[in-house]
């Protein structure tokens, strides 16, 4: 069925989530690896990420870094890349997904749906109770996927098998939506690579959540590298230090950073959840590295755990030094 996970509210338009962020997933995954699952999730060891749409040939996809340009007209088709050097004519990539190997941004498709309320004593819409709103959410049969990482040796052996099966995600699932067939498999291991220079690039593959000096949340660069910077001393890096790098001398692009909200709803106490505002998916840092170079385990261990807050929901995911931001990009030419 479509899957609507609300984004934004737009008059009588709701408007759904082109992807299944890792907060949506949570609940069915803890319920369905039991009790011991929840202490992994409050220890930090169960990590659930956001569920993209898979490529055409079946791939990953992940949030497209806001250092590519898109050639105009064509929102799929990548013309360059800013972090890399000059571009040709071109819009900010600022939407979509793109699937690493075959340089393309995949869009996931939608279907909108109308619907109303009824008054009970007319028996027809009426504007104070409602009246006419549409959803636009996910369309069915989009092919998604995401991953569920638990620490080695906490769970027994094929602990995955659990996760098969039938779901409900999402909202309005009285009004036919929200049902999903999902298939677990073993992964391989993470990568360990990257970090072998005194640059560090970042590409966030979720909303980052962190907080300033004052507590308060932060989209600051220079909060991001403190919370980063912490997680590889906890990962073993110890000794680096990390500084914001805005501005080069040949012009290339350092920073390319967007902020996100999430508003969610919290349905057994019918009211809403407190705001989640921090750095948005896609954007992209540069960090000058000190004290290096950083062991590629300790990136490996970042990676796979994540950095800031709520970290097991899926927030804080990060890529390092990955070729879409170290190398020139295009599309092939079909």
């Amino acid at each position: 069925e479509p899957v609507l996970v609300a984004a934004a509210v737009r008059g009588n338009l709701v408007e759904g989530m082109s992807h299944l962020p890792g907060w949506c997933l949570m609940p069915e995954v803890a319920r369905r690896l039991g009790d011991s699952a929840h202490a992994l999730v409050r220890t930090g060891d169960l990590v659930v990420t956001a569920a993209f749409p898979q490529s055409p040939i079946g791939g990953r996809t992940l949030p497209v870094p806001r250092v590519l340009v898109h050639e105009k007209g064509d929102p799929t088709a990548v013309v360059g890349n800013r972090m890399a050097g000059a571009t040709g004519e071109g819009k900010s990539c600022r939407n979509g997904y793109i699937a690493p190997e075959e340089k393309r941004i995949v869009l996931p498709e939608t279907t909108v749906r109308m619907h109303n309320t009824i008054s009970d004593d007319v028996q027809r819409p009426l504007r104070k109770i409602g009246g006419v709103y549409v959803y636009r959410a996910l369309a069915a049969g989009t092919v998604l996927r995401g991953e569920v990482r638990v620490r080695a040796g906490l769970m027994e052996p094929g602990w995955e098998k659990a996760l098969t099966g039938q779901w409900r995600v999402g909202r309005s699932s009285k009004d036919d939506y929200g049902q999903v067939s999902v298939e677990a498999r073993p992964l391989g291991p993470i990568r360990q690579d990257g970090g072998s220079g005194d640059v560090l690039r970042v590409w966030l593959l979720s909303d980052l959540l962190v907080r300033d000096e004052r507590l308060r949340p932060s989209t600051r660069i220079a909060d991001a590298g403190r919370v980063l910077e912490r997680a590889l001393t906890e990962a073993g890096a110890t000794g680096v230090q990390l500084e914001p790098v805005t501005e080069t001398s040949d012009g290339r692009v350092t920073v390319a950073v967007g902020v996100n909200r999430t508003e969610s709803w919290h349905r057994g106490w019918g009211l809403p959840r407190p705001t989640l505002y921090g750095l948005a998916a896609g954007s992209c840092l540069t960090f000058a590295v000190k004290g290096g170079p950083i062991d590629p385990a300790a990136l490996a261990e970042v990676r796979a755990a994540g950095i800031g807050e709520r970290r097991a929901e899926g927030f804080g995911q990060v890529e390092f030094d990955h070729e879409l931001l170290t190398e020139p990009v295009a599309a092939p030419k079909e």
